[in-house]
This record gives structure tokens, C-alpha cells and sequence, in this order.
């Protein structure tokens, strides 16, 4: 299309051919194409005048003026339309005029259409409405920026300004999670759940506040997965709670949560008959882990992988539900090792102290694991000696079995409620824990063990002495009395009490 402007003008089209204007033609034409050789004795035309007397002006086509009537050729025009503009088309052979001087328009001509847009009219464009506000907000900017002259460039160098310094500060707020520089001390706990992934862990790290740009940092371990782990392998890490603080960073925070071999161990000595309030400070007495991280790694973390866990009965109902299955035995331990990695040792130390043979004597008397675990725990805190073990388990076992004895009556379950639970809970949370564990209450044996019995109490629930005695004491040397009726056994009672002074 020809640009106009204040008229028509001359241009070119798309296709390199010539495009003229009306006006063009009756202006130049008569210069530009030959006249005949006899055009001075042609005879004139007259006009008609209009009533005002001035000359009507005359009706002719617009190419006549540039054809000589007498050595042009006849003269071929053909009309067009694109795009909604007329176009004219001549198809003269001029190479048939004799005048070698001529200049003629060759290919097509084009005429302005009546009322033809200024050149300086805007174009009508398709204005796309934004997505949302955010690109609703750029859009303004932009055309704030492209209509504003010097002020729009002040505002673009501002904006740009901006945003450098608001991608400067959060590359360094990210890059500080990764370093910790100047990162608070105070503690955070994350509960990691089994079989997590580093992704999952690092949603619990922010999650937490430990760390401020939980998606950059998935995304920085995920590029350098390769240096933390060579053979490509997703860390494993240990199901549990772990007590972090966002000075520590992501990497060390990351390697708390799994089990790394350190260089420093230590020889730790559970005795038998420990509760886990014990073991918990013998640990953190030995710098193998801190009391409160072990005693929250009991109550929070998942140890369902190990069967006996898994169908343990009455989970919730008990007041630590792993008393009884720490196994007590000496440990080595890394210091500083985390509490989810000692707990799981003394489990798997459990597990493999279960053997098959224990397993088959178990379920010949009628018994699960938690049964003989439960009672054995009572034995431990009963018996003066291992000797000792085996004839208990039996006059439990009488109580047990008699309908003349519906509970066992143990002072040492009546000890673990008022010693170890009592300080702990509210008066009502007392009176239910007593209901559970105190053999003066309850009926049978309690909702759990009391402590963590070790080898001769387990085998002496599995293989008690013969005998028909339902009553025990102790002197204070520690000397065992049995009896079968209440009489005999207060007669014991008051015999300790002159006897091992």
C-alpha cells in the first residue's frame, strides 16, 4: 500500500512496481509521454460552460492524456480490487509508439483511493489484555516507559535498579542459608519421617524457619547431588526427631539428620532393669546424645519397621511405649551421635536377642513377646538376684493362673507410676496411668513393661522353677521368702523385718 500524505504521492509497491496517483497523471503526463507530431493542428475542443460561465470540467479517462490518439497503440486498462482499494491496471503495448524520446509509466498504476489516511495517522493495533496483575503492572510500566520521552528513561533505570538490588539481596539471603553466616543459635526441632527424601527433609528445614528459601535449596543439592554422594544415591536418613539451629546450615543440618561415622566413640554399659528416663541421662552423661533429643525421638519417631514394634498392643495407652525393648548391654557409641541412631541400635540389639528359641517356648505357653517382656520387667525389679528369677516368675505365674488372685500385687509396678510417671503428668493423667500400671489396680498383667528386663528375667518367664508358693518377700539382705497362704507370708514379712539388720 502507498503511504499518503496531506494527498496523494508517488511510491512503490510491495512487488518494486510503480504506483501513481490521479494527480500524478494529470500533472506530469503530459511531460513525460510523447505527443504526436501533428498535435498542434489538431482542431480544439470546445467546452461547455456551467451557469456561472467557467468551463465544466471535462469527463475523460484518466490515461488519455498520456496516449496520443493518433501513434498509441489501442489503449488497454483493466480494474482491480485487494483490499478494498480500486486499482488500475494498464496493459498497453507502448512499444508500438514511434517517438524514441518518450518516457512512459510501465507495469501497474495505482490510484488513491478519495479520502486517503495521513501518513502520520497511528496504526490500528490489537491491544492484548493482561493475565494478571503482575503482567498488568509491567504492561504500564512499559508504556509509561515508552510514552514518558527522558522521564520514562529515568523510570526505566530506576525499575532495573530495583530489581538488581531485590535479586542481589535474595541471591545473598539464599546463598546465607547454604553458609549460615550470622544465623541465629536458638534451636529448632524437624520430625523426619521414614524413608524421607532430601527434598522432604529440606521442606521440613523451612518449614521450621531454619532455612528461608526452601525451593532454591532443594534445587542447589539436587545440582550438587553428585559431590555429597558419588555414587549418585539419595542419603539415607534416619527417621526421628533431630534439634537443629540455622546457624549449623543446610548441608551440616542435612548430615545431622543421617548416620555419618564420626571419629571419636565411646563404651556405654546399660545395666539391666533400666527405665529410659535412665538410659536417657546415662547418654547424655557419656556425650552420646543430649536426654531431650532421645526423649522426644521415643514418643515422635516412627520405629514401625521392626515387627515386634509394629504388633506391639495398646501403643498409645503407655507412658513410654518402648520400655522394656531398649535391650540392656554395653554399646559403643560416636559422641555427639544422633538420639534416632542409638535408639534404633538398642532396637536392633532387642531384635536379635529375641531368637527362635525364645519365640517357640513363647508361643508353646500361650505368650507374645510383650507378655514375657512385660512380666520379665517386673521379675528384674522384683528378684534380689538371677537365682531369684525363676521361682517369681512361677508364683506370678500361680497368681495368673487362680481365680483366687485376680491381680499380681507387685510393689514394683506401684514404684514405676509414682517415680517415673507422677512427676511428669497432670493428677488426671495420674489416676489413668495408675489404672494401667499398678498391679494393685489393675487386673493381670499391666498395659506394658516397667523397665528393660535383660536375659536371665526373659528366660525366667520362659522357664520358671516348680512351685506352689502365691506369696515372696525379701529381708534387707536381700534373702527370699515364700509361702502359700496370706498367714505363712505375714509371718515371713515379720520375720525380714528383725532379720538381715
Amino acid at each position: 500500500m502507498a503511504e499518503y500524505n496531506n494527498g496523494p504521492t508517488r511510491g512503490n509497491d510491495q512487488q518494486g512496481r510503480r504506483m501513481i496517483s490521479s494527480e500524478d497523471l494529470k500533472h506530469s503526463a503530459p511531460n513525460r509521454v510523447a505527443q504526436p507530431k501533428n498535435a498542434a493542428r489538431q482542431r480544439p475542443v470546445s467546452q461547455s460552460k456551467t451557469r456561472s460561465g467557467k468551463p465544466a470540467p471535462k469527463k475523460t479517462n484518466p490515461l488519455a492524456s498520456l496516449i496520443s490518439q493518433k501513434t498509441a497503440p489501442k489503449t488497454r486498462i483493466t480494474t482491480t480490487t485487494r483490499n478494498g482499494i480500486k486499482m488500475y491496471e494498464d496493459r498497453t503495448d507502448y512499444s508500438r509508439m514511434n517517438d524514441d524520446n518518450a518516457t512512459y509509466y510501465e507495469g501497474e498504476v495505482y490510484f488513491a483511493a478519495k479520502n486517503p489516511a495521513p501518513a502520520n495517522s497511528p496504526a490500528r493495533t490489537r491491544t492484548r489484555k493482561p493475565k494478571n496483575s503482575f503482567e498488568a503492572f509491567f504492561m504500564n510500566l512499559s508504556k509509561a516507559i515508552r510514552d514518558g520521552g527522558q522521564k520514562g528513561t529515568a523510570i526505566y533505570l530506576a525499575v532495573l535498579l530495583l530489581i538488581s538490588i531485590f535479586i542481589s539481596i535474595y541471591t545473598m539471603s539464599f546463598i546465607n542459608d547454604i553458609l549460615a553466616f550470622n544465623r541465629s543459635d536458638e534451636v529448632a526441632t524437624i520430625t523426619v519421617g521414614e524413608n524421607a527424601t532430601t527434598a522432604q527433609v529440606i521442606k521440613q528445614l523451612d518449614k521450621a524457619g531454619l532455612i528461608k528459601h526452601g525451593s532454591l535449596c532443594k534445587i542447589f543439592m539436587g545440582l550438587t547431588s553428585s559431590l555429597h554422594s558419588p555414587s549418585g544415591k539419595e542419603p539415607v536418613y534416619l527417621s526421628g526427631v533431630y534439634y537443629l539451629t540455622p546457624s549449623m546450615g543446610l548441608e551440616k543440618m542435612l548430615l545431622s539428620c543421617q548416620e555419618i561415622q564420626k571419629a571419636e566413640t565411646v563404651t556405654v554399659t546399660i545395666p539391666e532393669g533400666f527405665t529410659i528416663e535412665q538410659i536417657a541421662k546415662k547418654l547424655e552423661k557419656a556425650g552420646v546424645c543430649m536426654s531431650d533429643e532421645f526423649y522426644n525421638n521415643i514418643e515422635k519417631a516412627n520405629f514401625s519397621t521392626y515387627k515386634f514394634i509394629a504388633e506391639m498392643p495398646d501403643k498409645a495407652s503407655r507412658y513410654h511405649y518402648l520400655e522394656g525393648y531398649l535391650y540392656p548391654d554395653t554399646y559403643e557409641f560416636f559422641v555427639g551421635q544422633n538420639a534416632s541412631s542409638v535408639i534404633n541400635k538398642l532396637l536392633e540389639n532387642s531384635e536379635d536377642k529375641w531368637t527362635d528359641a525364645y519365640e517357640t517356648r513363647a508361643n508353646e505357653m500361650g505368650l507374645t513377646m510383650d507378655d514375657v517382656l512385660t512380666l520379665a520387667s517386673i521379675i528384674q525389679k522384683e528378684a534380689g538376684s538371677s537365682e531369684q528369677m525363676p521361682v517369681i516368675a512361677k508364683i506370678f505365674f500361680n497368681r495368673l493362673n487362680s481365680t483366687g488372685f485376680p491381680s499380681l500385687q507387685s510393689d514394683a509396678t506401684n514404684f514405676y507410676v509414682n517415680t517415673y510417671i507422677k512427676p511428669n503428668v497432670t493428677s488426671g493423667e495420674y489416676d489413668t496411668y495408675w489404672a494401667r500400671y499398678s498391679t494393685y489396680a489393675c487386673k493381670g498383667l499391666p498395659v506394658g513393661p516397667i523397665c528393660n528386663p535383660g536375659k536371665d528375667a526373659i528366660e525366667a518367664v520362659l522357664w520358671p522353677d516348680e512351685t506352689d508358693a502365691y506369696y515372696f518377700c525379701h529381708d534387707k539382705s536381700g534373702k527370699m521368702y515364700t509361702a502359700k497362704t496370706e498367714a505363712e507370708h505375714n509371718a515371713n514379712y515379720y520375720k525380714t523385718l528383725n532379720t538381715g539388720n
